[in-house]
């Protein structure tokens, strides 16, 4: 993706950081903090007691890679919605 409008490449730009530090703030919620003795176990049980809205957000996605043409407005809206699936792991 490669807007051309510099407000889009700016909110373009900080997406990528958001996910990025979603990622991360994630994997600290279900460590509680602190370095798990499994992480692997942690995230498992996670996705197993959020399956239904991954299933919602994971079809939201394919819906938008489905698109001809993917634009900001687009992943703004993807990464509201991984912030609130991700929040549920605090």
């Amino acid at each position: 993706m490669t807007p051309s409008d510099p407000w889009e490449r700016l909110l373009v730009a900080g997406l990528a950081r958001d996910f990025q530090q979603m990622r991360l703030e994630f994997l600290a919620a279900l460590a509680g903090g602190e370095q798990p003795n499994d992480p692997v176990a942690a995230v498992e049980s996670w996705l197993s007691q959020q399956q239904s809205a991954i299933r919602t957000f994971r079809a939201m996605v394919e819906r938008a890679e489905a698109t001809v043409t993917t634009a900001p407005a687009m992943l703004a809206q993807i990464a509201s919605q991984a912030r609130n699936l991700l929040a549920r792991a605090s």
